[in-house]
């Protein structure tokens, strides 16, 4: 009976585990991605290619991310990658990253760049 409820613990187990990263449970062509709180839009994501994840992230190819303040556009980011965690609440970027304000006045290039959804930071 004990060899039994073993293996069913561990067979229950394994069926718990967490997904192996980087698994893509769906790939989408033309992606847009939106956060919003209530009514008004924070960020807007658009890319060609849009890969959800069996563990929750959701990885782009060329994003280009607009930031809205009190509804009006503020700043707009290109990338090669980008990889979303709704988890974690970030947007992590990477490769030829172009961020530039709305008015045009202010640009900055990088290569890594990591946004904080929650705190509303680059």
């Amino acid at each position: 009976m004990a060899k039994i409820t073993a293996a069913l613990v561990l067979g229950l187990s394994a069926c718990s585990a967490a997904p192996p990263a980087g698994e893509v449970r769906q790939e989408l062509s033309r992606f847009i991605m939106a956060q919003s709180r209530g009514a008004a839009t924070q960020w807007r994501l658009a890319a060609p290619l849009g890969k959800l994840g069996l563990d929750g992230d959701t990885t782009v190819s060329a994003p280009e991310i607009e930031f809205f303040q009190a509804g009006e556009p503020a700043s707009k980011l290109r990338a090669d990658r980008a990889v979303v965690s709704q988890s974690a609440g970030e947007i992590l970027l990477s490769g030829n990253i172009v961020a530039t304000s709305a008015d045009g006045r202010s640009r900055i290039k990088t290569s890594k760049l990591r946004y904080d959804a929650r705190a509303r930071l680059l």
